[in-house]
């Protein structure tokens, strides 16, 4: 089973203006399955950074539950969804809001799960495919939780093979608004080659906790978050 390593930076801006980093990651690896959420609060909302990690933790917590079946992925979320305004309703459950992305690695399959910016990518063998949210087309704004229902969320099983060469990533809009599409895969693998070469998790998240304050935007200010399994 593959593993996922992450890590997250505060982006200029909040730096300047003395707020917290409002993107929020979690991992959970485990023997036959692992999971990886991120979580993007929105910059305008005075408690997203809270929204952001109440939402990673819900379904860090909840991501037990799902299965291949979108049905019960989608019944799932709802709950989480009911949760997270539940646990939010005395504040204003608007002032929390966050956007969302994960992925659960289980047997012979993947459930990705998006709502609002970033970006999914999964690489197997040479094949590298990029999965990214649609906007609200009628008021041209990102999906969110508290802005979006359950249906509005996006959902795909992968079916994968052992034998097959895999890796994964997940980036708030943060780094995706920069790539280059066209050079991602041979990133990725660097990325890949330096972490195999590291010996401790604690060598590996300070390598990307590197790699994200050494990206070539100077002028993209808001916070990066970036999680990769392999």
């Amino acid at each position: 089973m593959l593993t996922f390593y992450g890590s997250s930076i505060i982006g200029t801006s909040h730096k300047t203006n003395k707020k917290p980093n409002q993107d929020y990651f979690l991992v959970r690896n485990r023997k036959k399955s692992a999971f990886a959420v991120v979580c993007d609060g929105l910059g305008s909302k005075k408690y997203s950074h809270s929204g952001s990690r109440l939402l990673s933790r819900l379904l860090k917590t909840f991501c037990i539950f799902f299965s291949e079946d979108l049905n019960r992925v989608r019944i799932v979320i709802t709950i989480v969804s009911f949760l997270w305004r539940l646990l939010t309703f005395f504040f204003g459950s608007s002032n929390f809001d966050s956007t969302c992305q994960f992925i659960l690695a289980k047997g012979k399959y993947l459930v990705i799960g998006q709502l609002g910016d970033g970006l999914i990518t999964i690489s197997k063998n040479d094949s590298l495919t990029f999965y990214e949210s649609k906007l609200d087309l009628f008021i041209n704004e990102t999906n969110s939780i508290f802005r979006s229902k359950p249906k509005d969320w996006q959902f795909k099983v992968v079916n994968i093979n052992q034998n097959e060469s895999l890796s994964l990533s997940i980036m708030t809009d943060g780094i995706s608004n920069d790539i280059v599409k066209s050079n991602y895969k041979s990133f990725l693998k660097e990325i890949i080659i330096n972490l195999s070469e590291l010996a401790s998790l604690e060598k590996k998240k300070l390598f990307l906790h590197d790699l994200l304050q050494s990206l070539p935007n100077k002028h993209n200010r808001d916070d990066k978050t970036f999680i990769i399994g392999f």
